[in-house]
């Protein structure tokens, strides 16, 4: 089972969610909506679903942007996965420059504070653990979060598959395919 965790002002209905779905059939692919800026409703939320699925073996997190972040952290907790897709693991640095009102996939907006920023931060894993199995999925030009942290934080910790070009949205979704499945199907 996957469990699809997105980004900051995404959502349950993303792209990379209904692509990856039926690409991945007749694995389960999960795929909450909860508010990604705001840790505090966001942990509680995302804690109950994984408890809820935590006996469908082997369970992967998929970590999209912010939902990297959220999927690390929960991966310190409970036996699972993790496939990163451009994560943003130094969110609280990251989102600075976000600060004020957003704007969400759904067209819901909010305002994106200092407060959220230092809860982030809170939940911050100050290093990789070698025994949660990784594979961290980049394209070299996001142009919204440097990849170079993620590979560098990750080196030696886990699987990587590094794409020239792209964007943050990662357009080589595609090509990853055979990498998330396989990575699914080894934790067997």
């Amino acid at each position: 089972m996957y469990i699809y965790l997105h980004g900051l002002n995404s959502s349950s209905n993303s792209y990379k969610v209904n692509w990856l779905r039926p690409r991945v059939s007749p694995r389960e692919m999960l795929s909450p909506t909860y508010p990604a800026h705001d840790a505090a409703l966001a942990i509680p939320a995302l804690t109950k679903l994984v408890e809820n699925n935590i006996d469908k073996k082997p369970l992967v997190l998929i970590g999209s942007s912010l939902g990297g972040y959220y999927a690390q952290y929960l991966a310190q907790i409970y036996p699972c996965g993790i496939i990163f897709i451009n994560p943003a693991l130094l969110p609280s640095h990251e989102l600075e420059k976000h600060k004020g009102l957003q704007t969400n996939y759904d067209g819901s907006q909010y305002e994106l504070t200092d407060a959220h920023l230092e809860k982030l931060e809170q939940l911050r894993v100050h290093s990789a653990n070698p025994a949660i199995p990784s594979l961290l999925l980049v394209d070299e030009d996001d142009e919204v979060i440097d990849p170079k942290f993620a590979i560098q934080y990750l080196q030696g910790q886990a699987a990587m598959r590094i794409f020239p070009g792209g964007s943050h949205s990662f357009e080589h979704l595609e090509h990853a395919l055979d990498d998330i499945v396989r990575f699914h199907d080894k934790l067997v």
